[in-house]
């Protein structure tokens, strides 16, 4: 082996040096942008599940004002509501 590098020329040192700083940061690219694809969607994921807990969230406020609203209306209620200054209807 050392007589083979011995027998290569200075240029071919460099060049075959320089294809492999080219090969490393070809490499060094590709997990860059790997890494980069990875990061995106691991914060898709999390806007997604915040949307649904949001969603989920509104709907549950929404079902219990709803709850609320229909026993509001209920005619046992009417007076309290009526002194309250609460009728929603």
């Amino acid at each position: 082996m050392r007589n083979r590098r011995s027998q290569r020329t200075e240029e071919q040192i460099q060049q075959q040096n320089a294809d492999a700083r080219v090969s490393i940061a070809q490499l060094r690219q590709e997990q860059s942008e790997d890494t980069g694809a990875e990061r995106n969607e691991v914060i898709r994921l999390e806007q997604r599940q915040s949307r649904r807990f949001t969603v989920k969230r509104r709907r549950t406020n929404d079902q219990q004002r709803q709850q609320l609203h229909r026993a509001l209306k209920c005619p046992l209620h009417y007076p309290i509501c009526r002194a309250l200054g609460e009728l929603a209807y």
